[in-house]
């Protein structure tokens, strides 16, 4: 007897399940496009090397008298760097035991919505792991400061290119710019699991990512942002695997099942990266601690028996100075944790407990230890 016409199969589930890992890949980097102004994206066979430039050169003497030969100035563009542009592939399973239990599709596409957010995740970790080779170096007190820097070293950069500040791009650590956002109002976009501020501190366009280092600021040039990538579709790929993807190509990706241990493989293929074509207009800029202000600690005095302990704090002034370090002047009478300021107290007797920020050092503690 033939299957009743419109019967969903597990088949058809599977295709629905392939569009939408695609979708969801795609339009991910359709979001990051838009926001880093990408318009540069070059389709490259698998393996195919990638080049980094940089620009050297001089410009000669511009004073030349009547008759005489003009200088050449001679610049070149040489090859700084060179990646492979690989296909990544990947695959999972879900068991027969998950999908009796959420259902096919929930099943299914839980696991597959992970699996997208982890591929970008390499996609983007690879970024951050290029960034530092940039060239361009730069430094400032505090983020305020290592962003005005970086923009100013781009600025020199690019004087002559027509570049305005809306197409300047600044990556930083979400622990960095976490204390500037408690007091300001602004409008955040997740792209491609990052977040992104426009405008922020009224000039910068910022992406927020754990990836970049601590303490560091990476700024560019949008339109020096190239995307490369491999299609599934226009390689010899396609002739050997049935990959769903779009006009894009930038994923591909295939539902299998296996009858031998019940379960429903997911297939996927990426090769894109993401670089930068001139490390000279990537400038890596330094976080630098602001100066200490003033350091209070908690208390002047403090009595303390043998073996007890007690709780010293130390207030920073402004708190981007850094934490204080603790110091005990009679570690024989009583130590302090250098870093949490925990007192212990060792033998009868008195010491000065400081905490110190850079140059600034606090009024000293006086701790008076009794008992045998």
């Amino acid at each position: 007897m033939s299957a009743e016409t419109g019967l969903q199969k597990a088949e058809d589930f599977a295709k629905v399940s392939e569009i939408d890992f695609v979708s969801q890949f795609t339009e991910g980097i359709r979001v990051l496009q838009e926001v880093l102004g990408l318009t540069r994206k070059i389709e490259k066979v698998p393996g195919q090397v990638i080049k980094v430039y940089k620009v050297v050169g001089e410009l000669e003497d511009g004073t030349v008298g009547e008759g005489e030969d003009i200088p050449l100035s001679h610049y070149e563009t040489e090859v700084a760097d060179t990646f492979e542009l690989d296909v990544k592939k990947y695959r999972k399973v879900t068991s027969l035991e998950a999908i009796n239990d959420k259902s096919y599709e929930q099943a299914v596409t839980d696991t597959d919505d992970k699996m997208v957010r982890q591929i970008q995740g390499t996609i983007k970790q690879s970024f951050f792991d290029f960034l530092p080779t940039g060239t361009g170096r730069a430094t400032g007190v505090g983020l305020k400061g290592a962003l005005a820097q970086t923009w100013g070293q781009l600025k020199v950069i690019t004087e002559d290119y027509d570049v305005a500040d809306a197409d300047l791009i600044y990556m930083v650590n979400p622990l960095d710019i976490a204390s500037y956002l408690e007091d300001t109002e602004v409008t955040v976009q997740t792209v491609f699991g990052m977040t992104y501020i426009k405008n922020f501190l009224g000039l910068y366009d910022v992406l927020v990512y754990s990836g970049v280092e601590r303490g560091m600021v990476y700024g560019t040039a949008k339109n020096n942002l190239i995307l490369y990538y491999t299609n599934p579709r226009n390689s010899d790929i396609a002739k050997a695997f049935d990959f769903t993807t779009d006009e894009t190509g930038y994923v591909g990706v295939h539902h299998d099942t296996t009858y031998k241990n019940m379960t429903t493989e997911t297939t996927a293929i990426c090769g894109i990266a993401l670089y930068a074509e001139l490390l000279d207009w990537v400038v890596v800029g330094s976080i630098g601690a602001k100066p200490a202000e003033s350091v209070t600690l908690s208390q002047k005095t403090m009595s303390i028996g043998v073996e007890e302990t007690k709780q010293l704090s130390a207030t920073v002034i402004p708190a981007e100075a850094g934490k204080a370090t603790f110091a005990s002047s009679a570690p024989d009478k009583a130590t302090v944790d250098p870093d949490t300021g925990l007192v212990t107290g060792v033998a009868a007797g008195s010491t000065n407990i400081t905490a110190t920020v850079g140059d600034k050092t606090s009024a000293a503690c006086v701790v008076t230890v009794t008992g045998e």
